[in-house]
């Protein structure tokens, strides 16, 4: 009896697992997002945010 299914089977679902826990893990807030404001020259990046892209 050949392997080859149990293993196909295997991967399908570890890749399916892996999707499914990146796009849950994966959360960026559009509606209200949140602004970091600090004195400290050359802190971090600059980020502009533009109009609704839908």
């Amino acid at each position: 009896m050949s392997d080859l299914p149990v293993m196909i089977r295997i991967r399908t679902s570890l890749l399916l697992l892996m999707a499914s826990a990146s796009s849950l893990c994966f959360n960026l807030d559009t509606d209200q997002p949140t602004i970091f404001l600090m004195d400290s020259a050359g802190f971090g990046h600059s980020v502009v945010q533009y109009g609704n892209t839908w």
